[in-house]
């Protein structure tokens, strides 16, 4: 008996021990996801922070430059369509001035492409066609697998407690697998892509266990529906049957409810 005390002390120490040990879990686990979640929300929009490609004030310059330049070839093929119409201008030298200006045209109009390929190669950024853009696409994406982690977790938590079928938790790892896979695109190809029966693949790989589970998800919501239906008109019988006389107005007011509730 004398040894009872030091027991109950020891297990005390125990479960004093696991609570503050699960407190500073919920602490950490908490933080952690705050910290996620900043991350996640600010990664979506810290694209705003740089310049698009459209808005890249070298390529609004050149784009000024090339239209000046059409301009003034419209002015002087105006010019030339006057002089031979006023007979300034003989029909062998009128196509043969028209010729030269159409390869000279073309020639100019070949410098500014180039010139432009050679901006928006300079303005990308890891085979995209800005960091604005690039940032934008890696945010949503960082973002989306962020919230598949969180609703993981989560699922995972209702299925350890019961609350869900066995199959439900693994819909978040599809989604999972999905932001992970276009992450890796963001970030490590740049110049190429996937070939399209890779994608072909992929997708019967993702589509396959999603339908199994929209087809419980939908069944379940359905028979889940179908017990609440069920359940309101055994009340309704229920109040309707065991009501007395002098409840008569608290037993419509009741049903009253009910009847809104459902709607």
């Amino acid at each position: 008996m004398k040894g009872l005390p030091n027991h109950q002390t020891t297990e005390q120490l125990k479960t004093q021990t696991q609570t503050t040990t699960e407190k500073v879990k919920n602490k950490f686990t908490g933080a952690l996801a705050v910290i996620l979640l900043i991350i996640g929300v600010t990664a979506s929009f810290s694209h705003r922070f740089f310049t698009p490609a459209k808005d890249n004030p070298l390529i609004l310059e050149l784009n000024k430059k090339r239209s000046q330049l059409k301009k003034s070839w419209d002015e002087k093929e105006l010019s030339l369509d006057n002089l031979f119409k006023n007979n300034s201008l003989s029909k062998e030298k009128y196509f043969e001035i028209k010729e030269r200006n159409k390869k000279q045209r073309v020639s100019d109009f070949k410098n500014i492409s180039r010139e432009r390929k050679a901006l928006a190669h300079d303005f990308s950024f890891n085979g995209r066609n800005s960091i604005h853009y690039w940032l934008w696409v890696f945010g949503v994406f960082l973002l989306m697998f962020i919230i598949t982690i969180f609703s993981s977790l989560k699922d995972y938590k209702l299925h350890k407690a019961g609350l869900l079928k066995w199959y439900e938790p693994y819909a978040n790892i599809v989604f999972t697998l999905i932001s992970l896979f276009w992450l890796y695109h963001t970030i490590f190809k740049k110049n190429y892509d996937f070939s399209i029966d890779f994608y072909l693949v992929a997708l019967l790989i993702v589509l396959i266990p999603l339908s199994y589970f929209l087809y419980h998800f939908i069944r379940r919501t359905f028979t889940i529906e179908e017990k609440l239906l069920e359940n309101i008109r055994n009340l309704v019988s229920h109040v309707l049957h065991n009501t007395k006389e002098d409840k008569e107005n608290e037993k419509w007011e009741l049903l009253d409810k009910i009847s809104k509730n459902g709607k």
